[in-house]
């Protein structure tokens, strides 16, 4: 803490409240731990808009039991970053900004976004067991058919390079000189 004393986390904002809008990236490890191959999840939720970004929470958790697949690890991530982050600052946002903002949900995982978009996923029949998560409650919040869908929440892909929660998942490898 002594040689970092002068680090800061930095947030700005340049834009009227009906141009900006909260912002969740998620994104998870398969089987970052070494004892226990469990993953973990990393969130990182930001208000957001073209000259405004204001980090309001970070979280790095480890997944509760052991995913088999890079998919399920992320899909993971993502309920946990939708039900505890996003949807409680949605709840907010509705209340303290304008009807027309926006919701953002970045995943840099194509299969996650189609599972929430379509509801469907055969292939991990399982999470329900496993992980005590239902698809069909992503596509409550994302579904493109959906009667609950919100209008004002998306979910789309990011490319990797761009995603803000990969610092609670990749390694941060130290070496001394």
């Amino acid at each position: 803490l002594y040689h970092t004393a002068d680090y800061r986390l930095v947030g700005y904002v340049g834009d009227k409240p009906g141009h900006i809008g909260p912002c969740l990236w998620t994104d998870a490890d398969l089987g970052g731990c070494a004892l226990t191959s469990r993953s973990s999840s990393g969130i990182h939720v930001a208000l957001r808009g073209p000259n405004t970004m204001f980090p309001l929470n970070s979280v790095f958790k480890r997944q509760s039991c052991v995913s088999t697949a890079t998919a399920e690890a992320e899909f993971v991530a993502a309920c946990f970053g939708n039900r505890n982050e996003l949807m409680p600052i949605l709840d907010l946002c509705d209340v303290i900004l304008p009807d027309e903002y926006e919701g953002l949900f970045l995943e840099d995982n194509q299969a996650v976004i189609r599972i929430a978009k379509t509801g469907r996923n055969p292939t991990m029949r399982h999470l329900v067991r496993h992980h005590r998560l239902h698809v069909k409650w992503m596509f409550d919040t994302f579904g493109e058919s959906c009667k609950g869908k919100r209008d004002n929440v998306d979910i789309r892909y990011c490319i990797s390079k761009a995603m803000a929660a990969d610092l609670h998942t990749n390694c941060l490898l130290y070496t001394s000189p």
